[in-house]
């Protein structure tokens, strides 16, 4: 008996350094999921060793883990956010140079230092055809390359598997819910962060939409 409550203090204690960890690992892929693997591997062992309620208990500990990974996505889309308008006030005060209409300081060294996100922009130029002034690539071509860029900064988290009792092969219904994807339905900010980085998106394609027009 002794020894089982010993197992079970050491890993308690090496599940609460993992949960910690997840507020302050850095933002990749690579590090959540080595922590997550790590709790999952402690899951499974208690579940070797048969403690009982471990199913009440998973419920509980998936709850702390969507609290942290929720508080990480938020700063995350913050720091997009904030890196967006970064390009963005660079584009309207140097003549659209950083939507690739000429060369741009992309200033890079100064968003590492505040561990901001690099968002890349397609180079873009205007053609003549027809008579006609158009962009390319085009607006929304432009548009679905940054929405593409903020759905991968956001899958390093929304991507990870919840933590389970039962193994996956053998439970159909948690196979529908191992992802983190229900975390953007439980921002802090309720969803605010994400809504306002679509409408920096669009004010800045109706920019540019607007610079090509007066032309």
């Amino acid at each position: 008996f002794q020894n089982k409550v010993d197992l079970l203090l050491e890993l308690d204690k090496d599940l609460r350094h993992g949960i910690d960890k997840l507020s302050s690992c850095d933002y990749t892929h690579k590090a959540f999921s080595a922590l997550i693997q790590k709790i999952q591997a402690i899951v499974e062992k208690l579940r070797s060793e048969k403690y009982s309620n471990i199913e009440e208990w998973c419920t509980g500990l998936n709850a702390k883990i969507e609290q942290k990974l929720g508080a990480r996505l938020h700063t995350a889309l913050l720091a997009w956010s904030k890196a967006f308008s970064k390009l963005s006030k660079r584009a309207g005060d140097g003549a659209n140079n950083d939507w690739g209409l000429d060369d741009a300081d992309e200033e890079e060294e100064e968003d590492a230092k505040e561990k901001l996100p690099t968002i890349n922009l397609l180079k873009h130029e205007l053609q003549i055809r027809n008579h006609v002034i158009v962009l390319k690539p085009s607006v929304e071509k432009a548009r679905s390359n940054l929405l593409m860029q903020l759905q991968k900064h956001m899958s390093v988290i929304i991507s990870l598997p919840r933590i389970h009792v039962i193994p996956v092969a053998e439970d159909e219904v948690a196979k529908s819910v191992l992802k983190q994807s229900a975390l953007l339905a439980k921002l802090p900010s309720n969803r605010n962060d994400l809504m306002n980085i679509h409408h920096l998106i669009n004010s800045d394609m109706n920019k540019l939409e607007k610079y090509v027009n007066e032309w």
